[in-house]
């Protein structure tokens, strides 16, 4: 039996945290047993009287408050021995708070200056000499922030022409995007693309043309990312454009753009269930039945795009054998009589007993 309790009724349920808040408790991992009928039973209340009851004889409650007051003795105490460090996040905001005179850190963290790297790196720039580094537009960025104090110093370093970088321009406009400013965001980027082009930048604009619902934009300002340097510098990029292209039912295009891309990005697996639309809608069989073969590692529990691409193939293909259109209802005889292989259908139990 496994006991759980929270500061929520239950696991679905949230709390709001305020600021300059401490919430403590303690967790007691042990074993028991109870009687699956009345654990079960049709009356909630009496199920829940019994279950309190099976805790209380193996863990009594004045036990729960000794164990508790003698773990809040150690809270605060500064660890002896460093087992992991973790990454510099939590000494890049210790030094920030240190240098404003903000907050402190609570009692028993240890942040280590020696735990900063590459990630960090730029803010702590930003925050020791007021700007951040320029990068070069081949690269791709160490990390992100949109922290409001770090929005503060990013927006104090641009008041000095020097320091108005592509790259500088580029982290303000994520900062205000990420803040619902969007047109203060896209006159960022395009601040940073007159300073010097980058694929990072024209990205982000593509992607708030897809949510503008302006594909055609989207797909230039993708178009313009990929000439850059020839090609998209994250296989991310691909992804994304790929799957711009499939859903406006630019196929054609979309199997040029796979063809030309590097292999180890054309062998993801994103990308080759993203592709398998312009597949079936280029009578690329050798390719699809490769798709359908595969194991894959990236299907999310209850997706379905390539189960209802597995549906589209064979109703297709049966549509051909009889000499007829493709209807609906064939759809349906396909999906009730062609399930697709175990190894690509991660659909919710739900979604497969009604299909």
């Amino acid at each position: 039996m496994r006991y759980k309790g929270g500061l929520a009724p239950t696991q679905v349920h949230g709390l709001d945290m305020p600021p300059h808040t401490e919430w403590d408790f303690v967790q007691i991992l042990g074993v028991t047993d109870a009687d699956p009928e009345r654990a079960y039973a049709e009356s909630w209340d009496n199920a829940r009287d019994y279950v309190q009851e099976r805790l209380d004889t193996n863990l009594r409650e004045e036990e729960v408050d000794r164990v508790y007051r003698k773990l809040q003795t150690h809270a605060s105490k500064d660890p002896e021995v460093s087992l992991h460090d973790g990454s510099g996040w939590g000494a890049l905001e210790r030094l920030r708070r240190e240098q404003e005179k903000d907050r402190p850190v609570p009692a028993g963290f240890a942040f280590a200056d020696r735990t900063l790297g590459v990630p960090q790196y730029p803010w702590l720039a930003l925050l020791q000499q007021g700007a951040l580094p320029d990068g070069d537009v081949r690269d791709i960025p160490a990390s992100w922030m949109v922290q409001d104090e770090w929005l503060d110093k990013v927006r104090e370093s641009l008041k000095q022409e020097e320091n108005q970088t592509w790259t500088v321009w580029m982290h303000y406009g994520v900062m205000l995007y990420e803040r619902g400013l969007e047109a203060e965001a896209m006159e960022a980027w395009e601040s940073s693309l007159q300073a010097k082009p980058s694929a990072w930048v024209y990205r982000n604009l593509a992607q708030l043309m897809i949510q503008r619902d302006q594909p055609e934009r989207a797909m230039s300002y993708y178009e313009s990312a990929y000439s850059i340097d020839n090609g998209f510098p994250d296989k991310a990029f691909a992804e994304e454009y790929l799957q711009l292209l499939t859903q406006c039912k630019k196929y054609e295009k979309a199997w040029v753009v796979y063809e030309a891309l590097p292999a180890d990005f054309a062998a993801s697996d994103r990308i080759r269930i993203i592709v398998g639309a312009a597949a079936l809608a280029l009578d690329k069989e050798a390719f699809l039945d490769h798709l359908f073969a595969a194991e894959f590692a990236v299907i999310r529990e209850g997706e379905t795009l390539i189960v209802d691409l597995w549906y589209q193939y064979n109703a297709r293909k049966m549509a051909q054998a009889r000499n007829i259109e493709l209807t609906p209802e064939l759809m349906e005889e396909v999906t009730r009589n062609c399930p697709p292989p175990r190894n690509i259908d991660f659909r919710l139990i739900e979604a497969i007993t009604h299909s």
